[in-house]
């Protein structure tokens, strides 16, 4: 059985809803976190290397939001 926390009689949907208002939540903070990050003077090389992706990719996800 997979844990999620939600308790078992909880109504699948909105533990589903629960959990995408985690995950962009998440997202924002993410973003917010990049943006901090690049003010701060670390390359997209840097960044990419702890998201674990290509700065192109970090840079695409990340840049102007």
């Amino acid at each position: 059985m997979i844990r999620t926390g939600f308790a078992e009689d909880d109504d699948p949907l909105t533990a589903l809803h629960a959990a995408l208002q985690a995950r962009r939540s998440a997202d924002r903070a993410l973003t917010a976190s990049v943006r901090r990050a690049r003010n701060h003077g670390l390359t997209w090389q840097e960044i990419a290397t702890l998201l674990g992706t290509t700065p192109r990719r970090a840079r695409r996800v990340h840049q102007g939001a």
